[in-house]
């Protein structure tokens, strides 16, 4: 049967105690020119295989690449993909939190490991990092085909047993802290507030009273607050998800002791942070978990 045009025939042979196809493949360099490329690959032992079976096989195989002719895989490494195209177009749309976690798998785990590899030869697991780098290298044409790795089932993830404290050892824990920090852990203890939210927390989103208020436009209810803004390693930023925007109810004993930070601090205008350093600007959590909450 004729070859259709466009449509290699390739060389099978013998190389050792294997099977081989030699072919060409148009490839994309990192300048974006289409360059060709020869390839030699294994095909299967020839001991167990005969000829015409390798020649099916290098068939199955060089149609694949004919197939892709028109559209060649890149030759753009992992490093230079990163660098190049996917932090400008996708790590810097993200919060300040996913960009700082982005930045340090990339830089730790995903370079290191993958960076000198072609783009096309690496296989991404789905739900990573590099998986998300192997779509944005789909979406603008530096990647071609199926990602092998989608479907493939995971075994089960071990994790360990979330350590809570009782009630007791709890009060012990508060009866240790500094006035300040014993409010945001007692309000940490009694609320759904993570550290990177109670840190932004200003008077303004803080009703200490028993009547409606209305902030921003919006009612908060007598004794709560508004969650609106978090702090992350030095950057304000909006809440890390839509169901972190909330509004969330007071305990008398959590208001009160609200109420006597206020009393004792200098920074009271509506705009000025709750749990304030004493020059008024956010308090450092790496020093706060550092220097007062683990060794107490």
């Amino acid at each position: 049967m004729a070859r259709r045009r466009g449509q290699q025939k390739g060389f099978v042979h013998i190389q050792g105690n294997a099977w081989y196809v030699a072919y060409r493949e148009d490839g994309v360099d990192a300048d974006g020119k289409i360059v060709r490329i020869r390839r030699n690959q294994r095909i299967a032992d020839a001991k167990e295989v005969s000829k015409r079976e390798a020649q099916r096989i290098a068939r199955e195989i060089l149609t694949k690449v004919d197939e892709q002719a028109q559209r060649p895989s890149s030759l753009v490494s992992v490093a230079e993909f990163v660098t190049g195209r996917f932090k400008p177009d996708v790590v810097w749309a993200l919060k300040h939190a996913g960009q700082k976690h982005y930045d340090y798998v990339l830089r730790k785990h995903v370079i290191p490991a993958l960076g000198d590899h072609r783009l096309r030869d690496v296989r991404c697991t789905s739900g990573t990092p590099s998986a998300l780098c192997c779509n944005h290298a789909k979406l603008k044409r530096a990647y071609y085909g199926d990602n092998p790795a989608w479907g493939v089932r995971m075994p089960e993830m071990n994790r360990k047993e979330t350590h809570a404290l009782s009630f007791d050892t709890g009060r012990e824990l508060l009866l240790m802290l500094p006035p300040m920090v014993q409010t945001m852990v007692l309000l940490s203890m009694t609320t759904s507030l993570n550290v990177a939210e109670m840190l932004a927390l200003r008077w303004t989103r803080l009703n200490l009273t028993g009547e409606v208020v209305v902030v921003g436009g919006e009612v908060l209810e007598p004794w709560s607050l508004a969650v609106r803004e978090n702090y992350y390693r030095g950057k304000f930023g909006s809440v890390k998800a839509k169901s972190r925007r909330r509004n969330l109810p007071l305990s008398r004993s959590v208001a009160n002791a609200l109420k006597e930070v206020l009393a004792k601090s200098r920074f009271t205008a509506p705009e000025d942070l709750v749990f304030a350093s004493r020059n008024g600007t956010p308090l450092n959590e790496t020093n706060l978990l550092r220097r007062v909450l683990k060794p107490a």
